[in-house]
């Protein structure tokens, strides 16, 4: 899995979830901030195994089940502090050719159409430009164009091939 990632960019914050759940205040911030952002809307378009109804058991079991699954970055507004989304990077270890990553990423609704999103995924490639040589992939529902449209922005390419008739998906190779 790639290192602990940490990163800032002129409007967001971005930080390995881990440092703050390493903290019982900050965890409990967390948790009720994910309450806020994981909307009915958001949690439509997750994957089925990270879905669930938002209440305070369930959230914290979510951050419990995330913990060895996945490496899930924070995203903070620099000037307010509010969680603003979350990055979620999936070792793929079943690739072979080139050591694969998947990515996936959520934006509180509040926060869409504001430039976020590419903002945060180009300052991640950037941030693992300095690391190995990896694949970054990630699909998106076909429905969701605007995320479509976030990945090729930052140089993701479209795998036509590979792409159904729900999902389309996307590369990028990082050296």
């Amino acid at each position: 899995m790639i290192s602990q990632l940490t990163f800032e960019t002129a409007r967001l914050s971005v930080e390995n979830w881990d440092r703050i759940l390493s903290n019982p205040a900050k965890r409990n911030k967390l948790e009720s901030e994910l309450k806020v952002l994981l909307t009915p809307i958001i949690m439509y378009r997750l994957p089925l195994s990270m879905k669930f109804s938002v209440n305070e058991d369930s959230i914290t079991k979510w951050v419990d089940d995330r913990i060895n699954e996945v490496q899930i970055l924070c995203v903070h507004a620099r000037d307010t502090a509010e969680l603003v989304g979350l990055v979620l990077l999936f070792d793929n270890p079943e690739e072979t050719r080139i050591p694969t990553v998947q990515l996936g990423y959520i934006l509180g609704e509040p926060n869409w159409g504001k430039g976020y999103a590419t903002e945060m995924i180009k300052a991640l490639i950037s941030a693992m430009k300095s690391g190995p040589r990896m694949r970054l992939a990630a699909g998106v529902d076909r429905d969701n164009v605007a995320s479509a449209g976030v990945l090729e922005k930052c140089g993701f390419e479209k795998l036509h091939e590979q792409s159904t008739g729900s999902q389309n998906f996307f590369e990028l190779v990082i050296a």
